[in-house]
């Protein structure tokens, strides 16, 4: 089966079958593996590259891809082409052992920038084209837990734009008026609920909206909130700015930063209910009406957002109570089985702290923390 992957950008290495120059190999960028390996096979006047001109044939067996634009591939090429000159594997043994091939080193080059910033925080995947030549990480070098190996062939497919324009198969979807990723933003543009309550200082100024994965999902944010709220759970503090991966607000759907960023750019727009669960395995959607319908943890939360003084309409979905640093609303009244929310009351022992930032028309927000009860001697 052939994978396909939207706004693909990867990395890839080369292995020559010619007896001539055989265990040569080549590093290099691409936006489509399948239409690069041809022209590398078809000589430089397709568009191959001179060093492998005339030197085939030449099999892709791995592929780094993953990358959030073609400047980050380019850079990840240029430093696993000339490690010696990169000043971020200065700590690395570059050279190659003489007990090495020059696809073996060329795979310890790569292991070690794996593990190297700021590729090791990218949401990349490692894929073997070819499984007769997988090679094993080294125990003291295995990937990022977020970093996938995955096996099998891959094809890039464009943007969905209305019509499918995947090169992967024939173009035989109808064209629309109004593409599914504009439809989707057009329905949040109305129902904006923030998810975060630091205020960055960028905030003011950034109007760039984020949605969950989650198809099911209605929460939108700033682009530079979430990014705060996902740093919150990060522990090795080390000052980042973009996070790695961290769980929606809304839904507590666990997703990787990268996946945000290109749902954001318009991929996954065909992505359905039982492919995120299959993906993710994270929680089962419940309409509800209201609190009584849920389970005894969890709240009903309305699928609209209101206008003015408009009331909540029937219909919404079943939440997790507010956990610790969970987004919260400041005068939510307590919880009542008959209620729906639009966010969804402390647990137990936490209180909603405000943040100073008001939702309007529903008041200040804040973050839901645990009480702190002084004692006699501290009075």
């Amino acid at each position: 089966m052939v994978h396909e992957i939207e706004d693909f950008h990867g990395v890839y290495l080369l292995y020559c079958q010619n007896p001539r120059f055989k265990g040569r190999t080549y590093i290099g960028y691409t936006v489509d593996p399948n239409r690069r390996i041809k022209q590398h096979n078809t000589g430089s006047h397709a568009g191959g590259a001179w060093r492998t001109s005339g030197r085939g044939p030449w099999e892709m067996v791995l592929i780094i891809h993953g990358f959030p634009n073609m400047i980050s591939a380019l850079r990840f090429e240029w430093a696993w082409q000339h490690p010696d000159k990169c000043r971020r594997l200065r700590q690395v043994s570059v050279a190659k052992r003489r007990s090495e091939s020059a696809f073996e080193h060329r795979w310890r080059m790569v292991c070690h920038m794996l593990h190297t910033p700021p590729w090791k925080r990218l949401g990349l995947t490692v894929r073997w084209l070819k499984q007769d030549f997988k090679l094993d990480f080294p125990a003291d070098l295995a990937p990022p837990l977020h970093m996938p190996i995955v096996f099998g062939p891959v094809c890039s497919k464009k943007i969905h734009t209305g019509k499918d324009s995947s090169p992967c198969k024939p173009t035989n979807a109808p064209s629309a008026t109004t593409t599914e990723a504009e439809s989707r933003l057009g329905d949040f543009q109305d129902s904006i609920i923030p998810t975060v309550t630091k205020k960055t200082p960028f905030c003011a100024a950034d109007d760039t909206r984020m949605t969950c994965l989650f198809p099911e999902c209605t929460v939108v944010s700033h682009m530079t909130c979430l990014a705060s709220h996902f740093l919150q759970s990060e522990t090795d503090g080390s000052g980042h700015v973009i996070p790695v991966e961290g769980k929606c607000p809304g839904c507590g759907l666990q997703v990787l930063w990268s996946s945000l960023v290109r749902h954001y750019k318009g991929c996954y727009q065909d992505l359905t209910l039982s492919a995120t669960q299959g993906c993710f395995a994270v929680l089962e959607v419940k309409s509800c009406s209201s609190s009584g319908q849920c389970a005894a943890n969890e709240c009903c939360v309305s699928n609209d957002r209101p206008i003015g003084k408009r009331q909540l309409r029937p219909g919404g979905t079943c939440r997790s109570l507010g956990a610790s640093g969970v987004g919260c609303l400041v005068s939510s009244p307590a919880y009542d089985d008959s209620h729906m929310y639009y966010y969804c009351p402390c647990e137990t022992g936490l209180t909603c702290k405000g943040s100073g930032i008001i939702d309007v028309p529903l008041g200040e927000v804040g973050k839901h923390l645990h009480l702190v009860v002084q004692s006699p001697s501290c009075r």
